[in-house]
């Protein structure tokens, strides 16, 4: 039957709501979830929700370029930032007011609790890869971090940053007396999941799935652990751990535009299932000096020649690798191709890897 405008208005903004589950969860993007997200992108664009409204302001979002991307790694960070540092609750208030006063408040203070979370992953990856310098942990196979002090809420975050420098499964144990708890995360080529049968006579409990878990341990059962896990490695190949750096075509940097910029958006929302195509383009020349950028100052923005014009680019989280990026001879890059819509709308380079030449 027909459908009164009352409903329809609550459907769209319903709409809105499944998106933003479906993106946050890392529910794939394939099928009706892919159209769900589409549409559920313009109903969080034009949405009359106090929090929504206030969460996207508070994050600087361009409303009109809305993204699944923008939901990911900006919006959804913030929501969950309360859960792990806060009271849960204040999220959902947030999405829920009708009170613009009250929801503005809510997103600063959740802007608040994702900047204090920030800060603390960033101490504990850096502590990590401290211990990975001074050799503390074996130089292949799964790795097992455990300290007093760290927070259990973040483990999840900085063992997939772990992940990504080493390429290697990850486990961040947060000690807290007689019990250590926290997060796993791995590598494509090793489910997470093929580890949970060896480790389940040691732990307390463990689960999850292939790319992530959760574990509680008990203390003066963490070398116990580590020992078994790595006692995995033998049966581990070799090829595991190497960084499979998976490229869908090669462009050169004549064919690096607009246009192709706008085709490739027309396959959005990108997402679980749904990852932007990736290029590998040879032959780049660095313009300038790198710099770094964000509040933290933890990315880094270059410009390079192109073929004779100049494409900006952007490495996000790569500050830790910007002195890769030499000046003058060309270069080897691995990237998407999306469109800046800051100051117009100019073709960018989101860089994923820089290899070596010969690769």
């Amino acid at each position: 039957g027909k459908v009164d405008n009352r409903t329809r208005d609550l459907l769209v903004e319903l709409l809105g709501f499944t998106a933003l589950g479906t993106v946050a969860d890392v529910v794939p993007l394939v099928g009706e979830n892919r159209i769900i997200v589409r549409q559920g992108l313009r109903a969080i664009a034009a949405t009359k929700r106090p929090g929504l409204a206030a969460l996207m302001d508070t994050c600087r979002i361009n409303r009109s370029v809305l993204s699944a991307i923008d939901i990911g790694f900006r919006i959804a960070p913030h929501l969950n930032a309360a859960g792990r540092l806060g009271d849960a609750s204040e999220a959902l208030e947030l999405l829920l007011t009708d009170d613009p006063q009250r929801a503005s408040e809510l997103a600063e203070k959740l802007a608040r609790f994702n900047r204090e979370r920030r800060e603390i992953e960033k101490v504990m990856t850096q502590e990590c890869m401290e211990e990975l310098q001074q050799g503390l942990h074996p130089e292949s196979g799964p790795i097992v971090f455990a300290r007093e002090g760290w927070h259990p809420g973040v483990a999840g975050i900085v063992a997939n940053r772990v992940v990504d420098r080493v390429h290697r499964p990850v486990w961040v144990l947060c000690i807290e007396g007689e019990t250590a708890r926290g997060s796993g995360r791995s590598i494509d080529e090793l489910p997470l999941s093929d580890l949970y049968p060896v480790m389940r006579p040691v732990v307390e409990k463990v689960g999850g799935h292939r790319a992530a878990g959760g574990m509680t341990v008990r203390t003066d059962r963490i070398e116990q652990l580590k020992q078994v896990l790595a006692d995995q490695q033998a049966t581990m190949a070799d090829s595991d751990q190497i960084p499979a750096r998976r490229y869908d075509l090669e462009l050169s940097p004549g064919e690096i535009n607009l246009e192709l910029a706008d085709a490739l958006e027309s396959l959005a929302p990108f997402g679980a299932a749904n990852r932007q195509p990736v290029f590998c383009i040879r032959g780049l020349r660095l313009e300038g000096t790198p710099r770094l950028v964000g509040a933290a100052e933890e990315h880094v923005q270059v410009k390079f020649q192109a073929d004779g014009a100049p494409i900006g680019a952007i490495w996000f989280r790569g500050a830790g690798r910007a002195r890769e990026l030499t000046e003058g001879g060309e270069m080897t890059i691995v990237a998407n191709l999306t469109v800046n819509h800051f100051r117009g709308r100019n073709a960018q380079l989101q860089i994923v890897d820089r290899i070596a030449d010969d690769q």
